[in-house]
């Protein structure tokens, strides 16, 4: 394992020769709580790069924790606190705010994909909410179920 890790930084240094390696010290995240501190310690520092708009933009992570109160706060409005909820929309820092503020508020969040059919998505959010009562109901606790 040690001599494929070193492999794999060489590699990475003879393709990016200007990479600096980044100290991440010793954060350890156990839970939501444990995130949100990670996010809101490192302030200002850039923690998205996407385009929007044909536009690039930045978002530090003071701006991502921001986000994420507020729609932790909006989903709190909602009633949606300890709910059932499904995210779909494209890959950007609002989407895993959405989430992550999804967490923050003990919501189960179930990423959709957005290139499905608005009938797919449906049917999916029938099968989750039916098996979800199955194993809670019928004490088949160990029973797998699939999505096809």
């Amino acid at each position: 394992m040690r001599i494929r890790k070193q492999r794999k930084e060489i590699i990475m240094s003879k393709m990016l020769p200007n990479r600096k390696k980044i100290d991440r010290g010793n954060m350890s995240v156990s839970d939501v709580n444990d995130l949100l501190f990670y996010i809101q310690s490192h302030g200002d520092k850039l923690a998205y790069r996407y385009f929007e708009n044909n536009k690039l933009k930045d978002m530090s992570y003071a701006e991502f924790y921001v986000l994420v109160s507020k729609i932790a706060s909006g989903l709190d409005k909602l009633g949606l606190t300890g709910k059932k909820i499904a995210i779909i929309g494209d890959t950007s820092p609002q989407w895993l705010a959405t989430y992550v503020a999804a967490l923050v508020n003990g919501t189960v969040a179930i990423p959709m994909d957005k290139e499905l059919a608005v009938t797919e998505i449906e049917i999916k959010l029938i099968l989750v909410f039916v098996i979800l009562c199955n194993r809670i109901g019928s004490g088949r606790q160990n029973e797998r179920f699939r999505f096809k």
